[in-house]
């Protein structure tokens, strides 16, 4: 986080959301990372991912902080929405 100006999580979550979302593997994000798998990807569907994560990557390095959620606020997040499922 400190060099992406993101942690893990919160860029998860914004290549999650807009009118291209990308959806990343995150079952370990507490652990600062998480996996992009291309096996559900269409031809030239990669770029679109490219694209994503240069935006978000370019946007949090333009900002003056860190963008850092707590984790726990996102597991909790998540908790709520399993809730209203299905929604």
């Amino acid at each position: 986080p400190e060099e992406a100006h993101i942690t893990a999580w919160n860029l998860a979550q914004r290549l999650a959301s807009g009118d291209q979302p990308v959806i990343v593997r995150d079952h370990e994000i507490e652990h600062g990372h998480f996996f992009l798998d291309p096996c559900n990807l269409q031809p030239d569907q990669e770029h679109i991912v490219a694209a994503r994560l240069l935006e978000e990557l370019g946007q949090a390095a333009r900002s003056n902080d860190i963008i850092a959620t707590p984790i726990e606020e996102v597991w909790l997040t998540r908790e709520r929405a399993s809730v209203n499922w299905p929604d």
